[in-house]
C-alpha cells in the first residue's frame, strides 16, 4: 500500500520515494520510462521532506536537458558521474581527482541543500576513494569493545538495520540531517515505535564511541558530530513532564501486591516461579542475577553476585532471615548446581531467565499489572522504597542493591561496608512473611 504526503512523494510500505510521470516528449531519452521514480531510502518523515525537494529539482533539470537535445550532451547526473570517473583515470593525486570530479559534476557547496551536497560528495568521494562506508570497520571496532555477546549484537543490529539506512558514509553525515533523524526517532514520525530518551542516548553513545574509534585509528578525518544535548529534543523541566517520566516504568509494588504475586505464582505451579519472586522481593536483584546464582555463590548467610549489568552489580548481600529456610531447601533440592534448579539456558546468550521471564510476564498481565509500569525490576523499587521508609543509610542501600555511587568519596574511595552493618539494615527490608 502507498500513502501520499505531497505531490510526487509517497510511501511504499515503510520507505518513502519520489514518483512522478515523465512527459511524453522526453521519454525516449529515458528508455521510454513512463514514470520517474527514486527511493529516498528513509522511513523518517522529516528526512523525507528534506530529501524530496532536491530530487524533484533533479527531475526538472533532466527533463530540461533532454528537451535541448544537443548532440552528445550529457543529459542526466548518472552520465555526469561516468564522465567524471573516466577523466579521473588521468590523475594520480587524490586531491587532483577530487578537484576534477567537483568540476565535472558542477559542484558548488554554497548553492546546494545539505542533503544534495552530501549525495554529490558521496559520488566524488567514492570515485576518489576518500569516502568511508559506515560499516567498513564495524567488526574491527566491535572486536575491541569487549561488549557482552548480547551487547555486541545489539550494536551490530543498530548500525546494520537502522543507522546505515539513513547515513551511508561518515564524511557525508550532516548536522541538520542527524538532528532530524534523532528527533524523528524520538517522536516516532517514521512509523516505528518512538525511542525513549534513555534508548536515544544509548544509541547516540554507540555512534559516538564508534566515531571516536574511527578517528583514533585514522580511518576518518571528519569531526565527531554526536552531541546528545544538541541533537535530542528535550522536554521542559515542568511538573507535568516530571510526573510523566516518573510514572513511565518499574513502579514499586505495595506489600499487599507482593503477597498476591507470590500466591498467584504458587497457584500457577510453574517451576521456581514463586521462589524467584520471593528472592526478588528480599534481595532487589535483577532476574538474570538470581537465575544465574550458583550454589558455590551461596554461603550460610550471604549471596555473592558475581556478574551483572554493571561493575556495581558485583556484591555480597545477606540472606534475609525470612527466606533462610527456603534458600536451604533450594540448595538441597538442586540437581544442576544452581540455586534455582531446572531452568533452561538453551538461548542464544545462555540466559537462564528467558523462559521464566516470559511466564512471569503472562502471570503479571493476568493479575492486571501494566506491561511496562510493573515489572520484575519493580521488586527492586519496592525494596528501595522500604529502605527509604525506615530511613536507611543511602550509601549502604545503594551498595546492597547494586547501584553505582556517583559521589567521589563514597564511590571512589570507600570499600565495602562491614558485614555487621549489612546485617543491621537487612532487618528493615520487608515484613516477615510466610514463604
Amino acid at each position: 500500500m502507498t500513502k501520499d504526503i505531497g505531490p510526487g512523494v509517497e510511501r511504499l510500505y515503510n520507505t518513502w520515494r519520489v514518483r512522478k510521470r515523465m512527459p511524453t516528449d522526453v521519454r525516449k531519452h529515458f528508455n521510454n520510462k513512463l514514470v520517474f521514480s527514486k527511493s529516498l531510502e528513509t522511513t523518517n518523515y522529516v528526512i523525507t521532506v528534506s530529501r524530496a525537494e532536491p530530487i524533484m529539482q533533479e527531475r526538472k533539470e533532466l527533463i530540461a536537458a533532454a528537451r535541448k537535445k544537443y548532440k552528445g550532451e550529457v543529459v542526466d547526473f548518472g552520465e555526469s558521474v561516468k564522465a567524471a570517473k573516466a577523466r579521473m583515470k588521468s590523475f594520480n593525486d587524490g586531491y587532483q581527482i577530487i578537484a576534477a570530479a567537483a568540476h565535472d559534476l558542477n559542484y558548488r557547496q554554497d548553492e546546494l541543500a545539505p542533503v544534495q551536497r552530501a549525495e554529490k560528495l558521496a559520488v566524488i568521494g567514492q570515485a576518489a576513494r576518500k569516502m568511508t562506508p559506515i560499516l567498513k570497520y564495524l567488526e574491527d571496532w566491535l572486536s575491541e569493545t569487549r561488549y557482552t555477546k548480547a551487547g555486541e549484537d545489539d550494536a551490530r543490529n543498530y548500525f546494520k538495520k537502522r543507522f546505515v539506512k539513513v547515513f551511508k558514509y561518515w564524511e557525508t553525515i550532516d548536522q541538520n540531517e542527524l538532528k532530524a533523524y534523532v528527533r524523528g526517532r524520538q517522536d516516532g514520525s517514521d512509523g516505528d515505535r518512538a525511542w525513549s530518551d534513555r534508548t536515544c542516548e544509548k544509541n547516540l553513545n554507540l555512534v559516538k564511541q564508534f566515531w571516536n574509534w574511527m578517528l583514533d585509528n585514522d580511518h576518518v578525518e571528519c569531526p565527531n558530530l554526536i552531541d546528545a544535548a544538541r541533537l535530542m529534543k528535550r522536554k521542559a523541566n515542568t511538573k507535568t513532564n516530571r510526573s510523566e517520566t516518573n510514572a513511565d516504568a518499574n513502579l514499586p509494588y505495595s506489600i499487599e501486591e507482593c503477597g498476591a504475586f507470590v500466591d498467584a505464582a504458587k497457584k500457577d505451579g510453574y517451576n521456581m516461579l514463586p521462589e524467584l519472586i520471593v528472592l526478588g522481593m528480599y534481595t532487589g536483584c535483577r532476574i538474570e542475577e538470581l537465575c544465574a546464582l550458583k550454589l558455590e555463590d551461596v554461603g550460610p548467610d550471604y549471596f555473592a553476585i558475581q556478574d551483572g549489568k554493571t561493575e556495581a552489580s558485583q556484591r555480597r548481600l545477606p540472606v534475609h532471615s525470612a527466606i533462610k529456610q527456603m534458600v536451604e531447601r533450594l540448595m538441597q533440592d538442586s540437581k544442576n548446581g544452581y540455586l534455582l534448579s531446572g531452568l533452561s539456558s538453551k538461548t542464544r546468550y545462555n540466559y537462564r531467565s528467558a523462559a521464566i521471564s516470559k511466564k512471569l510476564g503472562y502471570l503479571k498481565k493476568s493479575m492486571g499489572f501494566s506491561d511496562r509500569k510493573q515489572t520484575f525490576h519493580s521488586l527492586k523499587a519496592t525494596l528501595i522504597t522500604r529502605l527509604m521508609n525506615v530511613e536507611a543509610d543511602s550509601t549502604l542501600s545503594k551498595k546492597l542493591v547494586g547501584h553505582k555511587i556517583q559521589d567521589l568519596t563514597w564511590g571512589g574511595y570507600a570499600g565495602d561496608a562491614d558485614w555487621d552493618k549489612k546485617l543491621e539494615i537487612q532487618v528493615c527490608y520487608l515484613p516477615k512473611t510466610q514463604t
